[in-house]
């Protein structure tokens, strides 16, 4: 397909490891404004964590655990979009130059 991809997002509980996996069509990566499209897309990819303040409940387990989420890309498209994020939670405007390459090596944010 030309404008649309597919991700995987991944949760896994710390207390008995399993895996909860979810995937997602896409047609745009939704970024936040970073110095350069390269750090949005770090950031956008990064290990997050569920602790102690906001824990996970296990599908397997049913225990609410810390847990560790991450997001990796299946399939790409042809053509991928981003959208960066330019406005902050207040409403107010990202005034932020963006530097981007013209090559993009997307398997980084791929599964192996």
């Amino acid at each position: 397909m030309i404008f649309t991809g597919i991700s995987r997002s991944i949760v896994s509980c710390q207390s008995c490891q399993y895996n909860s996996v979810t995937f997602k069509p896409f047609t745009c990566i939704s970024v936040t404004c970073e110095s350069s499209l390269k750090k949005s897309l770090a950031k956008h990819f990064e290990v997050t964590q569920f602790d102690s303040e906001n824990k996970y409940k296990c599908e397997k387990c049913y225990k609410k655990t810390k847990a560790k989420h991450y997001v990796q890309l299946c399939y790409l498209p042809d053509v991928v979009i981003f959208h960066i994020k330019r406005f902050d939670l207040s409403g107010k405007k990202i005034r932020r130059d963006l530097d981007y390459p013209n090559f993009i090596d997307m398997s980084t944010y791929s599964d192996p």
